[in-house]
């Protein structure tokens, strides 16, 4: 007797939805990674939630009381109305105008103070958090870094980075972008970078297989800057979770810290930025592959289960047992499924040895791993719906309609 070509043609189509849930799933997770990876690198490793911050220091601030500010510049009174431009000049002097009147409150002093374990109220707000984040002083090309937690750490081309306790050590490390390479020099075995007059141990370098801004980018561990440099930049706090309530738990404690309050700043814009009008329609892309690909999934899984239900039935008047019945239906497409498994991930074994993508290795062997994981979640609940129509097959009405 004949089988039927659909079995065929369903079994070509289960092994195509593997390799393509492998595949087309791969490609696409890389392409997104790839893609929100080069927005933060351009950035200058740094994500687009990110909250910039500086300490608000009062002897350069000043506060216009009421509606009106006046002051007189030696030939006539001036008017000012709240609200006016008013900009800071180098010495601290406040500039309207054209014409200067005094800071705030010229006496205040702004202090890095370093309390009885050896840390400075820097170090103590930027790691007093209790999540997983990354916090950087933002100076130019220098990050001067402290994070804690289980967090993407800019991507390596050798070496490793500072540990989370290392950052917090004197003792200065870096790790530098490849183009500084050429300035390394070595000492005792060990590797050394001179940047503003302090030498630092390289421990790692920072890059991808292509160019990017990692290139020119020096990582220092934030307990080698002085109190004094710590103090003198903006800082920003990066973390998988909520970035606004990490700057608002900084700034509840920098009014005891330093005795004044931090402000919150924008978040440096990018060129890149220019070109990502594109991140939401991205996400609705993401949700239509993925009902596709559950669409397609259950309309082959139930077209399969239609097919064995006829050599289900009559297994099941024959009296032949749940489990062996199952064993018999589950067998064929396993192997088609494992085989759908196989050349995905081959292909994607390929992807990754051809250096498609420029992201770390570490990262592509854990997608394909998550992707395999999935595929095998997809047989199993392919095994689990064979044997409930095994179970509500009834034997006897089976016989009745024959």
């Amino acid at each position: 007797m004949r089988k039927h070509p659909s079995i065929k043609v369903t079994d070509l189509i289960l092994i195509l939805l593997f390799i393509s849930t492998m595949i087309v799933g791969f490609i696409f997770v890389c392409t997104d990674i790839e893609y929100n990876l080069n927005q933060q690198i351009a950035r200058g490793y740094i994500s687009r939630e990110a909250a910039f911050f500086e300490i608000d220091n009062p002897s350069y601030k000043t506060d216009i009381i009421g509606e009106s500010y006046f002051w007189d510049d030696g030939t006539s009174e001036h008017h000012v109305t709240d609200g006016a431009d008013v900009i800071i000049s180098d010495t601290g002097e406040m500039q309207i105008n054209s014409s200067y009147i005094e800071a705030k409150d010229p006496t205040f002093v702004l202090t890095n103070k370093t309390n009885n374990s050896g840390l400075t109220s820097v170090e103590e707000m930027l790691s007093s958090g209790d999540t997983d984040y990354f916090a950087a002083l933002h100076s130019g090309v220098l990050r001067g870094v402290y994070y804690q937690g289980n967090i993407e750490l800019p991507p390596l081309l050798s070496g490793n980075f500072f540990t989370s306790e290392e950052c917090l050590n004197k003792t200065p490390f870096a790790v530098v972008g490849k183009l500084y390479t050429k300035y390394i020099y070595k000492e005792d075995g060990k590797k050394y970078f001179d940047y503003h007059n302090r030498k630092y141990e390289v421990i790692g370098i920072t890059g991808l297989s292509g160019d990017s801004a990692l290139d020119s980018m020096i990582f220092v561990n934030l307990g080698s800057l002085t109190p004094e440099e710590q103090i003198s930049g903006i800082y920003y706090i990066d973390s998988s979770s909520d970035n606004k309530m990490l700057y608002h738990d900084f700034e509840a404690q920098a009014e005891e810290l330093f005795g004044c309050s931090i402000k919150e700043h924008d978040i440096p814009s990018a060129l890149i930025d220019t070109v990502s009008g594109g991140m939401y329609l991205k996400m609705y892309l993401k949700y239509i592959m993925l009902g596709l690909l559950l669409f397609t999934f259950v309309n082959i899984l139930i077209q399969s289960l239609r097919t064995s239900r006829s050599k289900i039935s009559i297994l099941k008047v024959l009296g032949i047992s749940n489990s062996k019945i199952l064993i018999s239906v589950s067998l064929q497409y396993s192997f088609e499924i494992l085989c759908g498994i196989f050349i995905g991930l081959l292909t994607i074994s390929l992807i990754i040895i051809t250096g498609l993508f420029s992201l770390p290795i570490s990262t592509l062997i854990d997608l394909a791993l998550k992707l395999t994981g999935i595929s095998v979640l997809m047989l199993v609940f392919w095994i689990i719906a064979s044997e409930a129509v095994i179970i509500l097959i009834n034997p006897r009405e089976v016989i009745q309609k024959i």
